[in-house]
Order: structure tokens, then C-alpha cells, then sequence
């Protein structure tokens, strides 16, 4: 579970896992899809201050 967590994985199926893409991670936490766009910042950059680690 730390590795899936770590990693961004997510189960998809029977012994699945599968990398959480960040903008389905922003539609998880209740984000609009483009609340971000021309800001400047990549959709990588986000997430990845939005995930601590």
C-alpha cells in the first residue's frame, strides 16, 4: 500500500494496479478540469504540491 501511494497507483482490477493520471487526481478532490489553465504552471507542478511526500 505504501508503494501504491507513493507511486499514485490506483486498483483497477483483480491484482491491477494502474498510475493515477493528475488530472484525475484534480477530479478526486472536487477540482473543476481547467481551474488552473494560464497560470504559468504545468499540471505536473500542481499535483505534485498538492501530494505531499
Amino acid at each position: 500500500m505504501a508503494q501504491c501511494r507513493r507511486l499514485n497507483l490506483v486498483w483497477v482490477g483483480h491484482y491491477k494496479v494502474a498510475p493515477l493520471e493528475p488530472g484525475e487526481f484534480k477530479m478526486l478532490l472536487g477540482l473543476a478540469k481547467n481551474h488552473t489553465q494560464g497560470g504559468g504552471i504545468s499540471t505536473t507542478e500542481i499535483v505534485g504540491k498538492l501530494i505531499p511526500i
